[in-house]
């Protein structure tokens, strides 16, 4: 992680050391805190550094004074942010609530977000803002209220939050940049910047004109007042001074490959000894005797794999959430609480965030768990949905968009083979 102050360039690492830079000074190094780093950002005043602590401690360093606790939310944090005033807001990693911190010593808190925030932003007014990998969330009103346009539809996969301090936010997703007035008393309208364009993360310039940064897969992009820049690409594709000579070229080194493997192929069968041969085809499928005496040919004699009933299933998720569980199944869990809501999130999504393949993560998960990555996603948005049902005050469409369905219809088909129950019996007894 690095940070540039007005004179020095700061390097800091997880286990709590810092490298400074300056260009009269040169290279110094310290530790400054005992314990893992997760974050760290700008002080209120020029040349501070606010660092959290993996714990969730926060402190405050600068040349002058050197590290000083600031205040403790006892527990890791997905995001952390600090007001001009000095107050300290902190998004709990396993509460997924936001704390507060006033310079005044209170200490406030929100409610649970739906999911689990990655990211947040706190405006000069106090309006806060938390982004999940499933929407953009705003506190309001003691409640939280997923922001949506005009035609409904809500911002999904929030990587970062970039704002203005005052009325303007851009939000960095993997679909585009979008911009929000949040002036607007409904804050239904914004603007798509680099729309299917995939970004990760955005920081802002200081001063009086204003440029928003954002980094994405294919490159840097920027946004000021006047208009969008293109995507600065991260590499200049190379020249192709002869397209179809190379093209002849591909075609014919191709060919020659091919040729290659038929031959090996031919090969390798003409001089494959005929017992061999004659042994793979005299190979007989075993014989078993069923109940009945009858004997029968068996092809596979693999034994069959009975599927996990879903009590055992939530057996299994109640070792997830005690954290009772492998390392990797561990990971795969956490990537199924923060997207079961969304309806695309899959066994493919797990596999893809992990470079691996589904038939590998799927393997990995049975081994140490008995159970599959579908079962488990199933499960969670099975327990939700029947979780909001029994809440009330939700319709059977918005049950299911919060939970990752495609339609009611889907739900309710799914619903009723898992629990045996129509979802109308469940919210009619609560």
């Amino acid at each position: 992680m690095c940070f540039v102050s007005p004179s020095r360039l700061y390097i800091l690492y997880k286990d709590g050391s810092l490298s400074a830079y300056s260009p009269t000074e040169g290279f110094s190094h310290r530790r400054v805190i005992d314990g893992k780093i997760d974050h760290i950002l700008p002080g209120t005043e020029e040349g501070q550094l606010l660092l959290a602590a993996e714990t969730g401690e926060i402190h405050v360093f600068d040349e002058s004074s050197g590290v000083r606790s600031v205040c403790d939310f006892h527990e890791p944090l997905s995001a952390v942010r600090i007001r001009k005033d000095g107050a300290v807001y902190g998004a709990g990693r396993s509460s997924r609530s936001v704390q507060v911190f006033a310079v005044d010593g209170s200490v406030g808190k929100t409610g649970p977000v739906p999911e689990s925030p990655n990211c947040m932003v706190v405006l000069d007014d106090a309006q806060l803002w938390v982004g999940t990998d499933q929407g953009l969330y705003q506190w309001k009103e003691n409640a939280w209220k997923r922001y949506s346009t005009e035609d409904g539809m809500g911002s999904n996969h929030v990587k970062s939050i970039v704002s203005d301090g005052k009325d303007q936010i851009y939000i960095a997703t993997s679909r585009g940049i979008e911009g929000i007035n949040v002036s607007n008393s409904d804050v239904s309208k914004s603007n798509l910047f680099f729309p299917g364009e995939s970004f990760l993360s955005g920081v802002r310039t200081e001063g009086p004109d204003l440029v928003y940064y954002f980094g994405g897969v294919r490159g840097v992009a920027a946004i000021s007042a006047d208009t969008p820049s293109e995507v600065l690409s991260w590499a200049a594709p190379a020249r192709e001074d002869n397209p179809v000579k190379r093209t002849g070229f591909s075609f014919w080194r191709i060919l020659l490959l091919v040729g290659i493997c038929l031959v090996g192929l031919l090969a390798g069968w003409l001089f494959l000894p005929k017992m061999k041969r004659k042994a793979v085809r005299a190979i007989p499928a075993a014989k078993v005797p069923d109940a009945s005496g009858i004997v029968k040919d068996v092809m596979d004699s693999s034994p069959t794999v009975v599927p996990p009933t879903r009590e055992e299933v939530f057996e299994v998720v109640d070792k997830l959430k005690r954290a009772d569980a492998p390392e990797f199944s561990l990971k795969v869990w956490n990537m199924i609480e923060e997207s079961y809501t969304d309806q695309e999130f899959s066994v493919a999504s797990v596999a893809s965030r992990l470079l691996l393949t589904r038939v590998h993560v799927n393997r990995k998960l049975q081994a140490e768990l008995g159970v599959s990555p579908s079962a488990l996603i199933k499960a969670r948005r099975m327990s939700a949905a029947m979780e909001l049902m029994q809440c009330g005050g939700l319709t059977l469409p918005q049950i299911a968009e919060q939970t990752g369905f495609s339609s009611a219809s889907y739900l309710s088909s799914s619903f009723k083979e898992y629990y045996g129950v129509s979802p109308s019996e469940v919210m009619h007894a609560s």
